[in-house]
């Protein structure tokens, strides 16, 4: 039963569930999925929440991306780690490697689910501080010092790829890339870019037989729209002919 809480005024008997107020007895039937552009299309297939006609192309790319979101299946963790496929990604906001790494890793582990690509945005960390090595001291005997060396961002089993920050930005920048161990990656440069609009990265992972173009891309919320569209459309041109393509991002719409 979906209904309207303003009318009702009992918006505790309601959870939100795919854009929509349900009672929590339907809600425990209902499937869950994500689709934040689920609702800005209206049932005549007009947005009103749009007034700018610059805005139509923009629009048209967000219900296509409405169409595909629909499309996705919703899986419960326990089903994807039964599940058998042998290239699994994951992508995830970060919000800051400084702040949020060491609990990401945490329940990375406690997954206990080995993804073939996990993608980061927002890392605020650039392609210098990512590839950081520290060294440590220990003093022994006759004052010999041994040293030895702790990656900064490191997930165990994982190649890391860190792409450059927007210049003079310190927060909301930054994306990675770490490719599982099982297989060999290689820097994608063409496709590797920074504008006020756009950042992507992307490798090709070889699969051994076959090989797979695998990037992430990010919009800051400053950034405009309309050319981030363009700016990932000609992204998108330069994309190899000869094998799959797999975006993971945040676009902030």
């Amino acid at each position: 039963a979906v209904v309207s809480t303003q009318s009702t005024g009992r918006e505790s008997d309601f959870v939100l569930c795919n854009n929509a107020h349900i009672c929590t007895c339907c809600a425990k039937r209902e499937t869950m999925s994500y689709n934040p552009f689920r609702d800005l299309e209206g049932p005549d297939g007009h947005n009103d929440k749009f007034y700018s006609e610059d805005f139509v192309e923009t629009f048209d790319s967000i219900k296509k991306a409405s169409k595909i979101l629909e499309s996705c299946s919703y899986h419960k963790f326990n089903e994807m780690a039964s599940k058998s496929a042998n290239f699994k990604t994951l992508f995830h906001n970060i919000d800051g490697n400084c702040s949020n790494f060491d609990s990401f890793s945490v329940d990375l582990h406690n997954q206990a689910l080995a993804y073939s690509v996990i993608a980061l945005a927002e890392t605020n960390v650039d392609k210098e501080k990512g590839n950081l090595v520290i060294k440590l001291g220990i003093f022994a005997v006759e004052n010999l010092i041994l040293f030895y060396s702790i990656l900064f961002y490191r997930i165990g089993g994982y190649t890391h790829f860190y792409g450059e920050k927007f210049p003079g930005k310190s927060k909301g920048t930054g994306v990675c890339l770490y490719i599982h161990n099982e297989f060999n990656a290689t820097l994608n440069e063409k496709l590797c870019t920074v504008t006020k609009n756009i950042e992507s990265l992307f490798v090709t992972v070889n699969r051994g037989e076959s090989k797979v173009n695998v990037g992430v891309v990010y919009r800051s919320p400053n950034g405009d729209p309309a050319e981030f569209l363009t700016e990932l459309t000609h992204l998108a041109s330069n994309f190899p002919k000869n094998m799959k393509s797999i975006i993971h991002g945040d676009f902030n719409f």
